[in-house]
């Protein structure tokens, strides 16, 4: 009966109060993690299904933001008006194991738009690397290579479940060798306990019970053979079922163009294979690679972490905003009015602060790419 309640308990973290998921702790490390994390699954899938019903969405038909800011429109508008859902779900969608796993089941056909991805601890077990009490087996940085080796021909990118704004710091990259080094060394930085992964801060977002994940690594091809060198990344932002028009980015680009229709194609059929219930409220900056001529995968997806704050670094630019604001009143979520309701759909909103961060430079090349008549008029106000 104990067992049983804390299961319930477990599967519900962090809503239960934390005395009681400590005392719980031991029936979590007796229990297989992979069969921990289906129960975990299955229980947020249903009941994402059964809130979804009860919760109302306030779309008035204006609403006035108090200021040409970023952060304004987010907490006048966005958050307090529940356009997108500052909540658990967001929160447990911010794991990149946990959103990989539960998209797949609440849509098996969206399995072929993300790489091969499971959990380190996953993948030691299923190579028999890892015993059932968590401990290496061998402790050979030598077995952990070769398998490493043979699962992942092309190489593999290891990094933490969770995290943003990292741009490829922490992450192993076809370094077998040296992750192999580390985790025979310091294994707890990467296998830690059932408790240390239990009691993650939520603002990590560990909701898989793993703290790294192990991807294929994805080489660009020419003609049907891999290359050298990074493949093309974009980021795709979304909001529910449809791609923002103009939003997309390229990736480690200060300034470029924002539209690329394949890439957004692409991300619309993914979107479309989701049942809406888990797509209602939900605002995304998805990452995406080019392997070659209308070839893409997926390669994770930022989420607001469960907090009321931007759910991508580019929301900073103007131009983002400003793509933003006309596709959420295009889908009718709501019409902005007021003294500040052109600016954003003018692209001149978080003016200054875009200047300040990426610099007067970068952002007038960006106006001039996508926006040349604002470039033109702002070129001297910035």
């Amino acid at each position: 009966m104990r067992k049983l309640a804390c299961m319930l308990i477990l599967l519900l973290a962090p809503f239960a109060a934390r005395a009681q998921m400590a005392s719980c702790a031991s029936v979590y490390s007796r229990l297989d993690s992979q069969r921990w994390l289906d129960l975990r699954l299955e229980s947020v899938r249903q009941t994402r299904t059964q809130d979804i019903r009860k919760t109302t969405i306030l779309t008035p038909s204006a609403v006035v933001v108090s200021a040409p800011t970023r952060n304004a429109l987010l907490q006048d508008v966005i958050y307090q008006r529940n356009i997108v859902e500052a909540s658990e779900y967001s929160r447990l969608m911010s794991d990149k194991l946990f959103q990989v796993k539960y998209l797949t089941r609440v849509a098996p056909q969206t399995a072929g738009y993300f790489p091969k991805t499971m959990g380190l601890r996953e993948f030691l077990r299923q190579h028999h690397l890892l015993s059932a009490n968590g401990q290496l087996q061998p402790n050979s940085a030598a077995a952990i290579v070769k398998t490493f080796e043979r699962a992942f021909p092309s190489g593999a990118v290891v990094k933490p479940v969770a995290g943003y704004n990292t741009g490829g710091k922490g992450f192993f990259i076809n370094e077998s060798a040296a992750l192999a080094q580390e985790l025979v060394s310091m294994p707890q930085k990467f296998l830690g306990s059932s408790r240390s992964f239990l009691f993650a801060s939520p603002e990590l977002g560990l909701a898989s019970g793993e703290g790294w994940i192990v991807q294929e690594l994805l080489r660009a091809r020419v003609q049907g053979r891999p290359v050298d060198g990074k493949p093309p990344e974009y980021r795709v932002h979304t909001f529910e079922g449809k791609v923002v028009s103009s939003a997309t980015e390229s990736r480690w680009l200060v300034a470029g163009e924002k539209n690329f229709p394949e890439v957004d194609a692409y991300v619309q059929k993914f979107l479309n294979l989701i049942p809406a219930a888990h797509l209602k409220r939900q605002a995304w900056g998805l990452d995406v690679v080019q392997l070659g001529p209308n070839d893409f995968r997926i390669i994770e997806i930022n989420t607001n972490r469960g907090q009321p704050i931007q759910w991508s670094g580019y929301l900073l630019s103007s131009l983002q905003l400003g793509a933003h604001v006309r596709h959420w009143e295009q889908v009718g979520a709501f019409k902005l009015e007021g003294p500040f309701a052109d600016v954003f759909r003018r692209n001149r909103a978080n003016l200054e602060s875009w200047v300040r961060k990426e610099g007067r430079d970068t952002v007038l090349e960006d106006l001039r790419i996508n926006d040349p008549l604002l470039a033109r008029e702002v070129e001297n106000e910035i």
